[in-house]
């Protein structure tokens, strides 16, 4: 025998619903009864796992910019062009020179099978040289 009584009974957790019903969540901030909030909507926080429905953008302490990234050419993003965290005058000479080879050799797509191998060993080494004299200017003893 059901007894279908729809007050609270002490102790019973209001948010339980029978099987097949929705379970409200909480109400994100803004939120109205009626509304709910997409998965996709909802950042998480990877150091808490809190989520965090209207999340703030984090500054890195610069103003933010208004203006495109610069397109960078082929060998330009071989060599990490726009990486330069010392702001080394060199390190953006040797980067600009190793991407000026690189794309002095970026031939048509349509290259016989030793000219692509050949073409594909001379950016290997350009960067791999990038890298070497990279290496020498800012290693410190």
């Amino acid at each position: 025998m059901a007894i279908e009584n729809e007050e609270k009974v002490e102790g019973e957790n209001p948010d339980t619903k029978a099987p097949g019903e929705e379970v409200p969540g909480p109400k994100a901030e803004g939120e109205t009864e009626g509304e709910s909030v997409k998965p996709e909507d909802v950042a998480v926080d990877s150091v808490t796992d809190e989520t965090d429905p209207d999340p703030v953008p984090v500054s890195d302490g610069q103003a933010p910019s208004s203006e495109e990234p610069p397109v960078l050419s082929y060998g330009e993003k071989m060599v990490g062009k726009s990486f330069n965290p010392g702001g080394d005058p060199k390190v953006d000479k040797i980067k600009t020179l190793c991407a000026e080879v690189i794309d002095l050799c970026n031939e048509p797509a349509n290259l016989s099978s030793a000219k692509t191998e050949l073409y594909k060993a001379a950016v290997t080494q350009m960067i791999i040289a990038q890298m070497c004299a990279v290496k020498f200017i800012t290693f410190k003893n």
